[in-house]
């Protein structure tokens, strides 16, 4: 049978035919021109994307259908909340309208430019470069209320509110009407800060379910610390991998809107394996691509009736499995210098030659349908998984690699765009863009590692993220002079100062990229102090903040 392609409508050559992966899902190309060019519309369309939909497809759907984006978060992304009555979100939705459909920037691209700021500029620029007669009516009534497109209070522009929201950082309006403590900017974020921290410390007296402090940890992307959790639901009978997998499934759960109080009846009752099975099946493919076929090994960790393998035999099948992966991709890559154990690749690595970069990089792609890199490992830096905010964002790019892998002509293919600093074009080249700018931050990784001046700011975050496995002792010379841990003269002010940076890091409207501008402009003190206005009480901070820049003209 003989297909035409979903895009162009030519006639498909079996030869270059691209499928789409996902499950559930039919759309047929002629070519990777047309799998990149139709990303997009397919993310929007597909039964299971492999991608999670950002607000500008949202956004996209309803300017298609002449319509209003209908959810809170879209309406607040694109300015509708800002733009007044109903004159002004006619504007509005007609000046996007003109940037979608007739100059064709797609939603990657809208994502992109809203996740940096720079939307505002960005319209500008689009309308400027077309004839005056040619704009529209829009484009002068967006001149008039550009306004409305300022970003929002955050780590690129530091404000001192008196208050500011538990859950996003911006300035707050509003606080728990019952303990009166914590502020918020608006009901979403009140909502979201609820399940995940603030009903565990609200009403001390009020009863908790194991399910509720479950449901708190894996909203903050952490393996819970509560025994009782620990034990009902299968912490306790997996390795350290496997319960950053559990956190990734029960994350999954909740995210499809299942109650705590559903997920303890289904332990009650002794079906949580088949009720989480279901839900998974049913649940968006990019979500569930690794966790699907790990539950498949381990429904024992749902169903504590079956038995569970001794601790020592769960860790050396996962040795195993490791060398034989490392095994694998050594012997196909190197097929006239083959290996029967890893006491041989070693040895044959540096009679080879090879750099600790490139060795580094072997270990990532041998290991990369097991697990991705953790902090400890230079890889964590130099192929982005610092710029991820929490554990969910380092397994999407770990997807997006994982695909990168699957999509590369040969093991060269990959290690040269590595080498190079080309990573981020080979992810365009294979279909991967739209992938690749849900991470705002990875080009400032991808393209600078190999360079003089990488950010210093990516190095103290993976400082930050060891906990207590870094130390004063562990610093490197770079942190040690921009941050401001060479005026700690005691341990006690480095725990402070590592405090503060920890808080900052945890905070989703902090821009790492602005956090390192303002360290080489010797500004960390004015810029620490305006998203912690607390902290200007701190007489000490303001000397510990010091650092030799900016540095003097030559």
């Amino acid at each position: 049978m003989s297909w035409d392609c979903d895009y162009c409508e030519r006639p498909i050559d079996a030869a270059s035919e691209r499928k789409c992966p996902a499950k559930g899902c039919n759309m047929r190309y002629c070519s990777k021109f047309c799998v990149d060019d139709h990303a997009d519309w397919h993310a929007r369309h597909c039964a299971s994307p492999l991608r999670p939909l950002t607000t500008a497809d949202k956004l996209t759907t309803a300017v298609f259908a002449d319509e209003f984006p209908d959810d809170a978060e879209t309406l607040i992304d694109y300015c509708f909340d800002k733009a007044g009555g109903a004159d002004g979100k006619t504007n509005l939705l007609g000046l996007y309208i003109g940037i979608i459909k007739h100059m064709s920037v797609n939603p990657s691209r809208l994502n992109q430019w809203r996740a940096e700021n720079t939307l505002k500029e960005h319209i500008k620029t689009l309308f400027e470069s077309i004839p005056s007669n040619a704009r529209g009516g829009y484009y002068p009534w967006f001149l008039r209320n550009e306004h409305i497109f300022s970003p929002s209070p955050s780590a690129v522009a530091p404000i001192n509110p008196s208050h500011r929201c538990a859950a996003c950082g911006n300035v707050a309006t509003k606080r728990c009407g019952k303990c009166l403590k914590v502020w918020y900017c608006g009901g979403p974020c009140q909502k979201k800060d609820w399940k995940a921290r603030h009903r565990l410390v609200c009403d001390p007296n009020k009863a908790l379910s194991s399910a509720d402090r479950l449901q708190s940890a894996v909203k903050q992307s952490k393996i819970p610390s509560d025994s009782q959790v620990i034990e009902s639901y299968g912490f306790d009978r997996v390795d350290g991998q496997g319960q950053s997998m559990l956190v990734d499934l029960y994350c999954v759960v909740f995210e499809e809107g299942t109650h705590p109080m559903v997920v303890e009846r289904w332990k009650n009752e002794g079906i949580l394996l088949e009720e989480i099975e279901k839900l998974l099946h049913k649940a968006p493919h990019w979500k569930t691509s690794r966790i699907l076929p790990w539950l498949e090994t381990h429904k024992f960790v749902l169903d504590l009736q079956l038995p569970a393998p001794a601790k020592d035999h769960i860790l050396s099948s996962l040795e195993n499995t490791v060398k034989e992966a490392h095994l694998k991709l050594w012997n196909s890559i190197m097929p006239n210098d083959p290996c029967r154990s890893m006491k041989e690749i070693h040895p044959a690595m540096r009679r080879l030659r090879w750099s600790k970069t490139d060795v580094g990089f072997f270990i990532f792609v041998a290991q990369l349908e097991i697990c991705h890199p953790s902090p400890a490992e230079d890889s964590w830096v130099f192929l982005g998984f610092c710029t991820c905010h929490d554990a969910a964002e380092e397994d999407h790019l770990g997807l997006t690699y994982q695909l990168l892998w699957e999509r590369c002509s040969s093991y060269d293919e990959f290690l040269d765009a590595f080498r190079t600093s080309k990573i981020m074009e080979l992810m365009d080249a294979h279909g991967l863009g739209s992938r690749r700018l849900l991470h705002p931050y990875l080009s400032n990784v991808l393209q600078s590692k190999f360079f003089p001046g990488f950010p210093s700011v990516w190095y103290l975050k993976q400082h930050i993220e060891l906990g207590s496995d870094s130390s004063r002792q562990t610093l490197i010379p770079s942190i040690v002079v921009d941050y401001g841990f060479m005026n700690c003269k005691s341990d006690a002010e480095y725990e402070f100062l590592k405090g503060i940076y920890t808080k900052l890091f945890e905070r989703k409207d902090v821009n790492p990229v602005e956090l390192h501008n303002v360290c080489v402009g010797g500004k960390l003190h004015q810029h620490i102090t305006g998203l912690f206005p607390e902290l200007k009480k701190k007489k000490r901070l303001e000397a510990l903040l010091q650092n030799p820049y900016p540095l003097p003209d030559l």
